[in-house]
C-alpha cells in the first residue's frame, strides 16, 4: 500500500518541481538492510558520559552529538525498472544531533557502488527520527558517476518503524 502511494506522489512531485515531464523516470521499491558498521563514530554526551557501547551515552545525558559514524547498507527484494541501478553497496558517513531520548536529525554523505552498472551514486541524505529505536524517515539525493549511471539523478525515500530493515521507494531520472 505504501509503495502504491509513494511512487505516484514522487513522480507527480518531480514533474511539478521541474515544470515539465522528465525524459525518462525509472522507479524501484525494496528493503534497505544494515550490513556492517564501519566506524562507530565520535559521540559527545552533554550532561553525561560516553559508554563505549549502545546506547552511546550514560543516563542523564541532555544532548547527544555524533560525527563520523559510518555504515554499509545493502538492498534486498528490489523490484521495478530502476532495480539494476540500485544493485550494490552503499557506504554512508553520518553526523547528527539528538535529544536525551535519541530523537533528532542526521545528515549524511553516501557513496553507493553499483558494479553491474559500472558506476556509483554520490550524494547526501537527511534523516529525522530515532535511529537507535529503528524509527526513521530518510530522504536522499544523489548523482550518478561512471558507466550507465553517468549523468543520472537518484531520489530516494525510506521509512522504518522498528523493523530490522527500512522500506524504500526510489526514482532515477535522466537529464
Amino acid at each position: 500500500m505504501l509503495r502504491q502511494i509513494l511512487i505516484p506522489c514522487l513522480l507527480l512531485g518531480w514533474s511539478v518541481a521541474y515544470g515539465q515531464p522528465a525524459k525518462q523516470i525509472f522507479t524501484a521499491t525494496g528493503k534497505e538492510v544494515h550490513d556492517a558498521s564501519l566506524s562507530p563514530g565520535a559521540w559527545t554526551c552533554v550532561g553525561g558520559q560516553p559508554t563505549g557501547q549502545m546506547p552511546p551515552c550514560s543516563p542523564g545525558t541532555k544532548r547527544i552529538m555524533v560525527r563520523d559514524l559510518s555504515n554499509r547498507l545493502v538492498y534486498q527484494e528490489v523490484t521495478g525498472s530502476a532495480a539494476p541501478m540500485l544493485a550494490g553497496t552503499n557506504v554512508t558517513n553520518v553526523r547528527g544531533n539528538f535529544d536525551q531520548n535519541y530523537y533528532g536529525q542526521l545528515s549524511c554523505t553516501f557513496e553507493w557502488t553499483v558494479p553491474e552498472m559500472n558506476g556509483r551514486w554520490e550524494g547526501t541524505c537527511s534523516v529525522t527520527g530515532s535511529p537507535l529505536q529503528g524509527i526513521i524517515i530518510n530522504r536522499a539525493v544523489g548523482r550518478g558517476h561512471g558507466g550507465k549511471l553517468e549523468g543520472l539523478t537518484l531520489e530516494f525515500y525510506e521509512v522504518n518503524f522498528g523493523q530490522p530493515y527500512a522500506v524504500f521507494v526510489a526514482a532515477v531520472k535522466d537529464e
